[in-house]
């Protein structure tokens, strides 16, 4: 993309001058413009998108101005990458210097529109665990900054580069601020603090009209939206990733119009709920039009409940299951008790069931974890895959190891 670029910079030949929605339209394309593509994407992706619209703003007048508001609408703020090593301690001053420049060409100088009036998919990557208060206080005001003068943010993800490292400063930033046209959030801070978690309420509180939020929280972090005095309503939520407990606590109502429930094993055990009764109940009740659920626990409790005569039918609209087992020396331990490993007989059976539930089944997957210490260590991983096709009457059972 870049030579073919260049060639149309460097030729001798007549410009080639498109009309300006075709050159907007082809800037747009460079671009992954997918916010659920946006919650994973690298700062390798960006700078590589960067690199092809920097190249076409440069071919002509109308090539630049259907392309810098496009280069300018995704921003990565990764504080910490730009730090350099002297001797025995680390160089902040480039980073400072970077992000208290770019703060500075945010606020504009009234002739022309800041870079920030384009920014609708803002990431920030916090590593500050070794920085000096002034240094972090420095940094984090020039994030502030931006944020601030980012009135059109449609995605914002906010993240610490690894588990030592902490988000608080900005999240609890983040009651100042409000997005009319947030749709997609990622929270991530492994890090249990009180004042952070009551920023965090606060936000969601505001920012209600969200369509994808993602939080990656501490098991013992509280958010808690679903006991405060003015009911909360999530009218666009369409997915979920992060804890169970924080998934129901979200609302005291139910969610309509969530599909997608990803769920979190905590951070410490990678331990998950099961799926057992009482989590089913909840769910189904918070989350009727759900259509994928992932994350929870194959249970013992689960099999004997589908084993039972009289079941109801629950999650009409569910339409994939994602299971976890995890085993060690034939031993599964699900909220502090321990139980036998299930048979591949009663897995089967179980699998086999699932349409009296959820009617509209397609497929289900059991990935299981299994571990033997003696006579030495082995961890045996397998993908289960049942499809369910029930026009055809007929159904495909997969191992994979």
């Amino acid at each position: 993309m870049l030579s073919f670029l260049r060639s149309l910079r460097g030729s001798r030949r007549p410009s080639f001058n498109p009309p300006e929605e075709l050159c907007g339209l082809i800037a747009k394309e460079l671009r992954d413009l997918d916010s659920a593509n946006f919650r994973e994407k690298t700062k390798e992706q960006w700078h590589s998108e960067n690199k092809n619209l920097i190249a076409l703003s440069l071919v002509s007048k109308t090539w630049r101005d259907e392309a810098l508001p496009v280069l300018w609408s995704e921003l990565f703020l990764d504080a910490g990458a730009a730090s350099a090593v002297v001797g025995d301690h680390v160089d902040h001053g480039p980073i400072i210097k970077k992000y208290a420049a770019m703060l500075e060409l945010a606020k504009g100088n009234g002739s022309t529109r800041s870079f920030v009036h384009f920014a609708k998919r803002l990431s920030i990557t916090l590593d500050n665990v070794f920085w000096d208060g002034t240094a972090n206080e420095k940094l984090t005001a020039s994030i502030k900054g931006i944020l601030s003068l980012a009135p059109r943010l449609q995605c914002l993800r906010i993240a610490p580069r690894s588990f030592q490292h902490t988000s608080e400063d900005i999240i609890q930033y983040l009651p100042q601020l409000h997005f009319p046209n947030l749709t997609t959030l990622y929270v991530e801070d492994r890090k249990h603090n009180d004042a952070s978690e009551e920023a965090l309420e606060t936000f969601l509180r505001n920012h209600t009209t969200l369509e994808n939020l993602t939080l990656r929280l501490a098991e013992n972090s509280i958010i808690d939206l679903a006991y405060v005095e003015d009911i909360v309503e999530w009218p666009n939520l369409e997915r979920f990733e992060g804890l169970l407990s924080h998934a129901l606590a979200l609302s005291q109502n139910s969610i309509p119009k969530l599909k997608e429930l990803y769920i979190l094993a905590t951070e410490l055990g990678d331990v998950r709920p099961a799926l057992d009764a009482t989590n089913l109940r909840a769910i189904a009740q918070r989350f009727p039009a759900l259509e994928t659920l992932n994350g929870l626990a194959m249970s013992p409790l689960f099999v004997s409940y589908m084993d039972a005569e009289e079941k109801r039918t629950c999650l009409p609209k569910l339409r994939e299951l994602i299971l976890y087992e995890s085993v060690t020396d034939g031993v599964s331990v699900l909220n502090g008790v321990r139980y036998a490993e299930l048979s591949d007989a009663e897995v089967d059976r179980t699998l086999n069931s699932l349409p009296r539930i959820f009617p509209d089944i397609f497929y289900v997957v059991v990935c299981k974890s299994a571990v033997t210490r003696r006579p030495r260590l082995l961890i045996n991983r397998t993908k289960t895959i049942k499809l369910f096709d029930a026009p055809e009457g007929t159904e495909l059972l997969l191992t994979l190891a």
